[in-house]
């Protein structure tokens, strides 16, 4: 096969691992961008089984042209010898390890996300409100649908916690809900509904 056509595949399957991990890709770009509505990850979730089998069926394929199929010629003739090309051998493990990286991207968006939401330092004052606000706090459970992966649990966290009159916000992906203390005399229950409703979930 002609490198261009295996680049081609290969490219395929790195474009297609991408495409399957956006229901967790895109929690982390709203934390970097500021972005809020996040609606759409519910689709590529559903869509990401079946771009998971298509992308490592290009990339076994690109595999077994680079180091199984050699190219037909006669005994004798310069390509019987003709080498694997290092570049290509290059080529193909880097893209298998983009298409790993983004197959296994649920497994630490979590993290990710946690990361990026936390590089923000709390002010002294924004301590001593957070305190103030502890002490006459509420505690409230509020149902989550939508969440693809811990990545949009961080999501929820890094969004919620701030929000003037919230003390503290513990999300949970597998019970899919939201754990929140907050000061009733500064933000109501319904507002921190819609400010989940506004990330592209669903408060309930």
């Amino acid at each position: 096969m002609e490198p261009s056509r295996r680049n081609s595949i290969l490219g395929s399957a790195i474009v297609i691992a991408v495409t399957s991990s956006l229901c967790c890709v895109l929690p982390v770009l709203s934390v970097v961008l500021g972005i809020g509505a996040i609606s759409a990850a519910s689709f590529f979730e559903m869509l990401r089984p079946y771009l998971l089998v298509v992308s490592f069926l290009a990339l076994g394929f690109a595999f077994y042209m680079t180091y199984f199929r050699r190219e037909a010629c006669g005994e004798g003739e310069a390509c019987a010898t003709k080498p694997i090309g290092q570049v290509n051998q290059l080529f193909l493990w880097i893209g298998t390890l983009a298409v790993v990286t983004f197959a296994l991207f649920p497994s630490y968006t979590g993290y990710l996300v946690s990361a990026l939401g936390s590089n923000a330092k709390s002010h002294p004052s924004e301590l001593i409100s957070k305190e103030t606000n502890a002490a006459v706090s509420k505690i409230a459970t509020i149902s989550v649908e939508g969440m693809t992966c811990a990545g949009c649990a961080s999501h929820v966290d890094a969004t919620l916690k701030q929000i003037n009159g919230v003390v503290s916000a513990d999300t949970s992906y597998e019970n899919k809900n939201v754990r929140v203390v907050y000061n009733p005399d500064q933000i109501s229950l319904r507002k921190i509904k819609n400010a989940i409703d506004d990330l592209g979930y669903v408060a309930k």
